[in-house]
């Protein structure tokens, strides 16, 4: 998707929780945050907790929701800023072309990870596992 033009973000639910500015949205939040938005074209907006893979459409029980709406997606660009918030990060190529970066979007340094945020040694190893054990089919 990113060497189709995609742009991507990745929201860090850590991160959100230290900004004051989602703070209180996200206080009681456990865990990561499951929702998904995507914007295509200006023109489509899908929201909600279904991943976009063959196993969330056919075993999970989560749904999305698709609206073609100019007007919406407007609104949704203008409310996110995503380039401004502390807490989010842009998924980019590296020079590469192969592998990926987050930068951040909304801090001083703009930091570059070459893992995902807020990822541990012991959550890529367990994610890892998990691949195993589920057919390739559903991926």
């Amino acid at each position: 998707m990113l060497k189709l033009g995609v742009n991507l973000y990745e929201v860090s639910t850590q991160q959100l929780k230290r900004s004051g500015q989602f703070r209180d949205l996200l206080k009681k939040a456990r865990g990561r945050l499951h929702a998904k938005l995507a914007l295509v074209d200006r023109q489509w907006v899908l929201l909600g907790s279904m991943n976009l893979d063959p196993r969330s459409a056919r075993l999970n029980t989560e749904f999305g929701v698709r609206v073609r709406s100019f007007d919406l997606t407007q609104a949704l660009l203008f409310a996110y800023q995503l380039d401004d918030i502390e807490g989010v990060y842009r998924v980019v190529l590296k020079p590469d072309g192969q592998n990926v970066q987050w930068v951040g979007t909304g801090d001083v340094d703009n930091e570059v990870l070459d893992s995902e945020p807020d990822s541990s040694m012991l959550t890529r190893l367990q994610l890892l596992l998990f691949s195993w054990f589920v057919p390739i089919d559903q991926l």
